[in-house]
């Protein structure tokens, strides 16, 4: 409303919350939005959120270091989702000793390292659980992490091969190294295949110099 020339406004959550702070408080809130919710004063950061170090080397060693800082404390979660369901789904045919379970599992894995949009379980939260979540859209797979699920289905439908002819232990090492690698990223966000692809890659950027000098 404006009354002689004054423009007044209502005010809002964050004048409300500021009434019952002390001077100090309210400095210390400077550049913060706040959200007042069921009688409830809670802070939510408009500043760029901050990612850690490890969690920030982690995701660039996927192929993931494009994105900013805000868009890595986004994903840092639900980019957890798919080791964690595949994981759960091995360890769940590794009991059952199931080559039907780890080979459906090695179809999923072979989804993800050929499709970069269409990884099985990445579409079901982009297209499902998302919404529920008001999460953001998962970003394409990138090669590194692509190279991963390479190596899970080779591990995995090895796997399923040996259970289907009675040999169980084998079954049991190629899908327990999934198992451990799939744990180890769901926990840390550290990949064992991004690893093994950019300390390949590394390798062969180094040899090919010498290569194209002996050609000479």
């Amino acid at each position: 409303a404006e009354i002689a020339g004054v423009c007044l406004q209502a005010p809002g959550p964050s004048d409300l919350a500021r009434i019952f702070m002390s001077p100090q408080q309210i400095r210390n809130t400077e550049g913060e939005a706040w959200d007042v919710s069921a009688g409830l004063v809670r802070r939510r950061d408009s500043a760029m959120a901050r990612v850690g170090e490890t969690t920030r080397a982690n995701l660039g060693r996927q192929g993931f270091g494009y994105l900013d800082d805000e868009e890595l404390a986004e994903y840092a979660w639900p980019l957890r989702l798919t080791p964690a369901v595949g994981t759960a789904l091995v360890a769940v045919g590794l009991i059952m000793e199931s080559p039907w379970l780890l080979a459906g599992a090695s179809a999923i894995a072979l989804s993800g390292a050929l499709l970069p949009h269409g990884m099985a379980i990445d579409m079901a939260y982009n297209h499902g659980v998302r919404h529920l979540l008001g999460a953001p859209r998962l970003p394409a797979t990138p090669t590194p992490r692509r190279f991963s699920y390479a190596i899970s289905t080779v591990l995995l439908a090895g796997s399923a091969v040996s259970f289907a002819y009675g040999f169980s232990a084998f079954g049991w090492i190629l899908g327990g190294l999934v198992v451990i690698g799939g744990t180890i990223l769901t926990s840390t966000l550290w990949c064992l295949g991004s690893w093994i692809f950019n300390t390949a890659s590394m390798g062969m950027s180094a040899i090919r110099p010498t290569w194209a000098a002996r050609s000479r």
